[in-house]
């Protein structure tokens, strides 16, 4: 009988060395639940992709929470919540979320550096508006959109599940506008433009998170060249962008923007104004659509608009590169 305890004893010891070399993959027992949490989480990358906007302004992120009625199926606003890149944390946290399923819209954009929270704690807007639930859009409609790299945007939409456990994820944003750029094809012979007005300017303002779709293009008509127009400034003699803007566009396709006319003029020589006609412009997010021509007038040229005949490289589309 000693013999047999001793037995015992033995192949229990065994048992237990190797229960100690098991896989470290376990599944709880039925009395050890996980901790319950109510929290959903996002760690946030700062989108990887080039962009050009200068260091007097930082990313704020806006993310917005929405629940699936279980009744009629469609997803009803819970939260907003926005932080900044580079502070304290990088991560957006909703609390007091029940099981369920959910949507998320994430929407990040720029805000000049040192921006203050708000009593709420959001941030106030500056280039985007972020106040509607279902999409953002440009808050203003006026010269200031050309030539600011400050209106690249960046978004994502996001579909989970909560069950009674935290839910974690890390999210990178990709870019959901594209860059429009206007290119004098040459500048070796000297020529140099005083002016530059746009008289017709096509854009897409708004942009629908879910369906990763711009709204109708804005096509401003600003009238003509003496009673309404937006007057850029030229660049510098040798320089061959004349003017360049943001629009939001499709994820995986191209979209066509609308008329767009715009007049150059250089001292002593007839101005030149430029049409562009609808369906010419193809712009798609993350790609650059660059028009190149002979915009800046010539000595002995004959006045006139000039239309499609001066596009060297109309709508076209490469992948987004630092310049």
């Amino acid at each position: 009988m000693k013999f047999f305890a001793n037995t015992l004893s033995v192949l229990s010891v065994v048992a237990l060395i190797f229960s100690g070399c098991a896989s470290t993959s376990t599944v709880d027992a039925p009395d050890s639940p996980e901790t319950p949490s109510d929290v959903i989480s996002f760690t946030l990358n700062a989108p990887t992709i080039s962009t050009r906007a200068d260091a007097t302004h930082t990313l704020r992120y806006t993310a917005r929470l929405f629940k699936q009625n279980d009744k009629s199926g469609e997803f009803e606003f819970l939260q907003k919540k926005q932080i900044l890149e580079g502070s304290s944390t990088s991560t957006l946290v909703f609390e007091g979320v029940e099981t369920g399923e959910y949507a998320i819209y994430i929407f990040a954009d720029y805000v000049p550096a040192g921006t203050q929270a708000l009593a709420d704690g959001s941030y106030p807007d500056f280039y985007y508006d972020t106040t509607q639930t279902q999409e953002v859009s440009m808050r203003t409609f006026g010269p200031e959109i050309i030539n600011n790299d400050h209106y690249d945007c960046f978004a994502k939409y996001i579909t989970l599940t909560k069950n009674e456990e935290e839910v974690h994820s890390v999210i990178s944003l990709p870019r959901v506008v594209a860059k429009v750029r206007v290119i004098e094809e040459s500048v070796t012979d000297g020529r140099a433009a005083s002016s530059i007005s746009l008289t017709q300017f096509p854009i897409f303002t708004h942009y629908k998170i879910k369906n990763a779709t711009p709204s109708e293009p804005y096509n401003y008509p600003l009238g003509n060249v003496t009673e309404g127009k937006w007057d850029l400034t030229p660049p510098p003699a040798g320089q061959n962008e004349l003017f360049y803007f943001y629009t939001f566009a499709p994820y995986n396709r191209t979209e066509t923007l609308s008329y767009l006319a715009f007049t150059v003029s250089a001292d002593g020589l007839s101005d030149v104004n430029t049409n562009i006609q609808s369906g010419k412009i193809e712009v798609r997010q993350n790609y650059i659509t660059t028009l190149k021509g002979s915009f800046i007038p010539l000595p002995q040229e004959d006045p006139g608009t000039r239309t499609d005949r001066i596009l060297l490289d109309l709508s076209a589309l490469t992948d987004w590169n630092p310049e």
